[in-house]
C-alpha cells in the first residue's frame, strides 16, 4: 500500500525474499511501481478497491507504506482478507492521534510536552501542529494571538479530522526511541539523538541528523523505559514497530510524537548493520506468515540492541533549498567507503521542492557505522565532498551539511 520513493526499498527487499509484489498507488509513475511484479493506479485508502484487487490476485499478505493515514485501511483490509496485521483499530486510535497518545502516556506517568486550549493563558512562543499528521507538515511557531489563530487554520488544513494541538515550543535536545515488539515482548532496538534544522519564517523544524546511541541513554533508561514497556504490553501489541520522539527538558524526557510504523528515516538499517536484524524484512515475513522471524532464523532480538555493540553511528540527511532539482552527482562514487552502510537518493532531477521547513527538503539519506569516532568523521566528510546537487539553473542547491564534529566529544565512549 503506497508506491512513493520510500516504498522502493520495500519492494526490492520483497523481491529478494522471493515474494511477488503488487503496488497500489494513485500516481501512475510512482517509483515503487517500476520494480514491482504488478501495480494498480488505485488510492491506497480505497478499501473496497483494494479488497477487490487482493481477492482477484489471491494475495497472501499486506504491507503498509510509511503513512499513518493508511493504517486504518490496512487494518480493515487485513481483517477482511484474514491475513496477519501488526496492529488493531484500538491501537491505531491511540498511536495515530497525538491527543489520544498524550492522554495514554499520562496514564502511565510518561511525561509529554505540555499543551493548551484557546481558553488557557498561552505562554508564547508556542508550537501548533495537526493532531494526526506526520513529516513536519502543518507545523507553525507562534509568538502572539494573531499568529496562533492563523497557525490553527494551517494545522487544521493538514489534519483529516481538522484537529490541532497547541504545545510549549521546546528547543534543544531531542531523542527518539525505536521499539520492536515481538510475540508481545518490547525490545528497545535503537535510542538516538535527533538533530534538527532550526525553524525559518515561522515554520516547524525537521530532522537533519541522528546519532546513536543517545547521550541521554542513562536518563531515558532510568526514568521512562520501564513505563513505556508496561504501556506497550498493556495495549496488547504483539509484533509491531513503534517509533517515539521526545524532547529533553532538563532532567525530564517528554514525548511529543508517536508512530505506529517503521520510522521514515530507515534507522533500522543501523540495526541491521550491527545485529543483522532488519525490521522491514521482518514485517514482510510477518505479512505472509504471522511471524517476524522464521523458526531457523539466526538473528535474535536482545534487550541491549540499542547499544549497537559499542560502535559509533550517524544518520545525516543532506538538505536542499526550495526550487527545482537539476542534477544530483556523486551517488555512484561512494562504494569505497566501508563505514557508509547505506545511502538513498530521495529526490530526482526535475522534482520541485516547495514545502519549506518539511521533510520534502531531504534529498539524500546517509547511514554510517564505524568502530571509532575518527573513522566516522572522516567517512562523513568524504561523502559531503563527493555529493553535489544543483538546481535547474546550475546553482548549488544544498544547504550546509550538519556539523557532527562539534558534537563528537559527547559520544566518545567513557
Amino acid at each position: 500500500m503506497g508506491g512513493s520513493s520510500d516504498g522502493v526499498e520495500t519492494v526490492r527487499n520483497a523481491n529478494e525474499m522471493g515474494l511477488k509484489t503488487i503496488v497500489v498507488d494513485p500516481v501512475p509513475e510512482s517509483p515503487a511501481k517500476k520494480i514491482a511484479w504488478k501495480s494498480y493506479d488505485v488510492n491506497a485508502i480505497d478499501l473496497e478497491a483494494l479488497a477487490e484487487i487482493a481477492e482477484a490476485e489471491e494475495v497472501d499478505g499486506v504491507f503498509v507504506a510509511l503513512s499513518e493515514r493508511l493504517l486504518e485501511t490496512y487494518c480493515k483490509l487485513c481483517e477482511r482478507l484474514r491475513v496477519p496485521c501488526y496492529c488493531t483499530m484500538d491501537q491505531i486510535s491511540v498511536f495515530c492521534d497525538k491527543i489520544a497518545f498524550k492522554k495514554k502516556c499520562r496514564e502511565y506517568n510518561i511525561p509529554v510536552v505540555n499543551d493548551y486550549s484557546l481558553d488557557d493563558e498561552i505562554p508564547y512562543p508556542v508550537l501548533v501542529k495537526p493532531a494526526d499528521s506526520s513529516g513536519s507538515k502543518g507545523i507553525s511557531v507562534c509568538n502572539n494571538r494573531e499568529e496562533l489563530m492563523a497557525a490553527i487554520e494551517r494545522a487544521k488544513s493538514y489534519s483529516h479530522t481538522e484537529r490541532y494541538l497547541i504545545e510549549d515550543y521546546l528547543q534543544g535536545a531531542q531523542v527518539a526511541a525505536n521499539y520492536t515488539i515481538m510475540e508481545g515482548v518490547p525490545y528497545l532496538s535503537l535510542l538516538n539523538d535527533r538533530f534538527v534544522v532550526e525553524p525559518y519564517e515561522g515554520l516547524g523544524s525537521f530532522g537533519i541528523a541522528v546519532a546513536f546511541p543517545s547521550k541521554y541513554s542513562d536518563l531515558y533508561m532510568s526514568t521512562i523505559h520501564d513505563n513505556v514497556c508496561r504501556m506497550l504490553k498493556d495495549m496488547g501489541f504483539l509484533n509491531t514497530p513503534i517509533n517515539l520522539q521526545a524532547f529533553v527538558d532538563g532532567d525530564t524526557i517528554r514525548f511529543y510524537d508517536p508512530a505506529l510504523r517503521i520510522g521514515g528515516g530507515r534507522a533500522y538499517l543501523i540495526t541491521e548493520a550491527v545485529t543483522g536484524f532488519n525490521i522491514q524484512k521482518a514485517l514482510l515475513h510477518f505479512a505472509v506468515t504471522g511471524k517476524l522471524l522464521s523458526e531457523n532464523e539466526e538473528v535474535k532480538l536482545n534487550e541491549d540492541d540499542w547499544k549497537i555493540s559499542g560502535k559509533y553511528s550517524l544518520q545525516p540527511n543532506l538538505i536542499v533549498k526550495t526550487g527545482t532539482i537539476g542534477q544530483v552527482e556523486g551517488m555512484d562514487m561512494l562504494s569505497d567507503i566501508p563505514e557508509l552502510v547505506a545511502a538513498f537518493q530521495m529526490r530526482e532531477p526535475g522534482e520541485q521542492i516547495t514545502l519549506a521547513g518539511t521533510s520534502q527538503q531531504t534529498a539524500v539519506r546517509l547511514y554510517f557505522v564505524a568502530e571509532t569516532m575518527d573513522d566516522l568523521l572522516k567517512a562523513y566528510q568524504k561523502v559531503i565532498d563527493t555529493i553535489k546537487i544543483t538546481d535547474d539553473t546550475g546553482n548549488d542547491m544544498l544547504l550546509p551539511a550538519f556539523d557532527f564534529s562539534s558534537h563528537a566529544a559527547d559520544y566518545i565512549k567513557r
